[in-house]
């Protein structure tokens, strides 16, 4: 048997008396073997007692002071404002876009309340960061609001020649609970429409002015706004517009309509590349085309001996409810310049389109202005608005290819939704052969 040594002892008699639920007795031992045996005693004596000289641990140190109590993380952490808040205003001024209630003499808000605003910065929704709004409130004492719910409204509506109105598929109304016992978690980026500022509990009025503020988020893919008219007044108008719900003091009122305008996207960076076949190559710097970034159309002429080169842009308009069956409709013509020097030839070398050698003359054309009063290119449930232009090379060759006229340009990956697909991956010529 190996001898056990005197501070393993220690510590296995330690672990026997703590095991037991004793730790304040000392334990004092001795340790005897041999060669050929091992044996140890121990021996226990009670600890010392404290004198009356010896002061108590509170004598020492002064109390222990309590902790604050820690917060624990809920659903409620991840929206942006916390319950019971309240937020004063430094500007009580209306904003430019705002709808206004005022409670009657008579009303039982009127005791509380002055007036109350639902107000928007500008009509216009940015993806990025989207729409600023907030709910004003002129307090005429400490007042509770309860539950402040925005209703999101996007509508469809095909208007008929003798005034009728139908109401499109697409058209919908999305709830978003800005304060009040319901309000989830703002999504990021957004699915639906949706705000930032949520606040789940109530919201505490102090006299005077106050304000909710928020900013109403969308999708940068959602449906855009547009209005589209054909000459014997038949109409299809998209269109958007938020409501407020406010219950204060376990009184209701209504704030709204405010219509919003929300833009269409396209991608930057998309030219339609030259093609390698026939006399002429053909270009455009981007198929998706904006009021600001016009349109650059380029063309190649090999043999150098052409004069004139001519364009046009026609519309193409599919909607049953208005009877229109997506005959083309030219919206713009025009004629390209031949030029020695084309800056649109150098930009797209600079982006790294593959351009072929061995041309002998340059035609170009930018189009910019027109573009601002064509209804904008889209594709939804029940009405489709699309776009080609053809370029007319001398009197030998005809192409043509699609283009997207929208209001802003963004970065991949941004990919549009409401468009078609068969426009959305076009990246060449088609050639129009002649009727024979």
């Amino acid at each position: 048997m190996e001898p056990v040594g005197e501070e393993e002892a220690y510590e296995n008699q330690r672990a026997y008396l703590a095991k037991k639920g004793n730790h304040n007795v000392s334990c004092y031992y001795k340790y005897l073997y041999n060669t050929t045996d091992c044996m140890f005693s121990l021996h226990f004596v009670d600890p010392p007692r404290r004198s009356k000289s010896t002061p108590k641990h509170s004598q020492i140190l002064p109390p222990r002071e309590p902790e604050p109590p820690v917060k624990k993380k809920s659903k409620e952490a991840i929206i942006s404002c916390e319950a019971d808040a309240n937020y004063p205003c430094e500007d009580p001024n209306p904003w430019p876009v705002c709808d206004s209630y005022k409670p009657d003499a008579n009303h039982p808000l009127n005791a509380f309340v002055s007036e109350v605003r639902l107000e928007f910065r500008d009509k216009n929704i940015k993806p990025n960061p989207g729409a600023e709004g907030r709910v004003f409130f002129d307090a005429l004492k400490a007042t509770k609001v309860d539950s402040v719910l925005l209703k999101v409204n996007y509508n469809i509506t095909y208007g008929a020649e003798d005034g009728t109105q139908i109401k499109g598929a697409e058209s919908n109304t999305y709830d978003i609970q800005l304060v009040g016992r319901t309000a989830m978690p703002t999504k990021n980026p957004p699915t639906l429409p949706d705000a930032e500022g949520k606040m789940k509990g109530a919201f505490k009025l102090t006299e005077g002015a106050n304000e909710i503020p928020f900013k109403l988020t969308f999708p940068t893919d959602s449906i855009p706004t547009f209005t589209y008219v054909t000459d014997d007044g038949r109409t299809a108008i998209s269109s958007y517009s938020v409501e407020a719900v406010v219950t204060l003091e376990k009184q209701t009122i209504q704030l709204g309509r405010l219509a919003l305008t929300f833009p269409s996207f396209g991608m930057k960076k998309s030219p339609v590349g030259p093609q390698d076949v026939g006399t002429f190559k053909l270009a455009l710097e981007n198929k998706y085309c904006t009021p600001d970034s016009g349109l650059s159309l380029l063309v190649l002429d090999e043999r150098g001996k052409t004069k004139s080169m001519s364009y046009k842009i026609a519309r193409k308009v599919k909607c049953s409810a208005l009877g229109l069956d997506g005959a083309q409709t030219i919206v713009y013509e025009g004629k390209l310049n031949k030029v020695k020097d084309s800056e649109i030839l150098k930009r797209m070398k600079q982006q790294g389109v593959q351009i072929p050698e061995g041309y002998k003359a340059v035609f170009d054309e930018s189009i910019p202005k027109e573009l601002t009063l064509l209804p904008r290119s889209v594709a939804i449930d029940g009405f489709t608005c699309t776009y080609e232009i053809e370029v007319k090379c001398g009197k030998s060759e005809t192409y043509e290819t699609d283009i997207v006229v929208c209001d802003h340009l963004l970065d991949a990956p941004f990919q549009p939704r409401y468009l078609p697909e068969a426009v959305k991956n076009e990246t060449g010529w088609r050639k129009i052969e002649k009727s024979k």
